[in-house]
């Protein structure tokens, strides 16, 4: 007997802005609109979709031609490793559903973009996750706080474009360090959970909406992965025990990946990261959201360009010796702007760089050409 049930992913009833999509503000940032792309239009030639699984060269993306095994149009390949699809992204698509398979053409403009350098000396920056509305910030509490990396985290964020919620997890560990995090927070929201006991989940449901993206960073062994499991119910996401010398976990997650919650919400579960580092050279603006204590100390001082070492009636320095500023957050905020110094100089260079070999391809081109 034939079977007449419709397929999972029914054409009809697919509709992207259950996966986030959203008529961009300004008119001139795309040319497609929803309508366009959650209707049931066959005939198009090209889809609008999403990426939610990101593995080497390929990607799994969504859009109303079901999941589709997806790989590059070439001039995509040729591109800054910043502009590659990433997990979260909209896309083009050339869609192939008999075969399962998709070429994406294009990237959409990112509304947000969480992303850092690329770890070691290399000078390129790596996107951790797109278009993503809250970042969910896991700071383990059975070990002692690392406040230095909770402070880079939120300046990373902020600078993202999402909003951070510093989520402190094994909550049942340490309820003083708990309290600490507020203290840590500056702007952002605080809450605490255990999710292996399914405890305090619910101070998560502001983030939670139908249409909302977010996505969990933090060291390994924070527990993004028993988070993940506990917002989706299940054991989907590989969990492994940290070790208790140092609190340390092993790798679980080893791919970039975005799924469905059970509230419409979508959370994309990405690797633990070892490194960090800032990418953007105008993060300035998330570097004083975070220090805005700094910078309110620094507005106090007798000269406008103090560099609170020796000047007198310097606001930094007095705050340093009655005990209110801590002096290794001082340090932290000043380690921040030496390296946004450096992200800019190296931005420059490779400016400069990319300018120069595309000066030599038009030159080649020129003495090619016939006469």
């Amino acid at each position: 007997m034939t079977n007449t049930e419709p397929s999972e992913h029914v054409v009809q009833t697919f509709n992207l802005s259950n996966w986030g999509w959203r008529v961009p503000t300004e008119s001139s940032a795309t040319e497609f609109s929803a309508t366009e792309f959650s209707a049931p239009e066959s005939s198009a030639p090209h889809l609008l979709g999403r990426v939610i699984v990101q593995q080497r060269d390929l990607w799994l993306t969504i859009s109303q031609d079901g999941e589709l095994l997806a790989d590059l149009r070439g001039r995509l390949r040729t591109g800054l490793a910043e502009d590659m699809p990433a997990v979260g992204d909209f896309v083009r698509l050339a869609t192939r559903p008999g075969e399962g398979r998709a070429t994406i053409h294009e990237v959409l403009p990112r509304r947000t973009c969480l992303q850092r350098k690329v770890a070691g000396n290399e000078t390129r920056a790596q996107v951790i996750a797109a278009n993503v509305d809250t970042v969910l910030i896991a700071v383990p509490l059975d070990h002692p706080v690392n406040e230095r990396l909770v402070e880079r985290q939120l300046v990373v964020v902020w600078e993202s474009g999402a909003v951070p919620v510093i989520v402190g997890t094994k909550a049942d560990a340490d309820s003083d360090r708990a309290a600490h995090l507020h203290q840590l927070a500056f702007g952002a929201d605080v809450v605490t959970v255990s999710a292996l006991a399914g405890e305090g989940l619910e101070a998560l449901d502001p983030w939670l909406r139908h249409g909302e993206t977010l996505t969990v960073i933090g060291p390994s062994g924070a527990g993004k992965s028993t988070l993940t499991n506990a917002l989706l119910g299940a054991n989907r996401m590989l969990t492994q025990d940290t070790r208790d010398a140092d609190g340390k976990g092993r790798h679980t997650t080893t791919h970039r990946e975005l799924v469905k919650l059970p509230d419409g919400a979508m959370l994309i579960d990405t690797p633990g990261m070892r490194e960090l580092a800032l990418w953007d050279s105008d993060s300035d603006d998330g570097v004083a959201a975070v220090f805005d204590d700094i910078a309110a100390l620094a507005t106090q001082c007798r000269f406008t360009d103090c560099q609170h070492q020796a000047e007198p009636d310097c606001a930094i320095r007095q705050a340093l010796s009655d005990g209110s500023l801590d002096p290794n957050r001082l340090q932290s905020f000043r380690k921040l702007q030496r390296e946004l110094s450096y992200v800019e100089r190296e931005h420059d260079k490779r400016l400069e760089s990319e300018e120069r070999k595309k000066w030599a391809a038009r030159s080649k081109a020129h003495r090619d050409s016939p006469m």
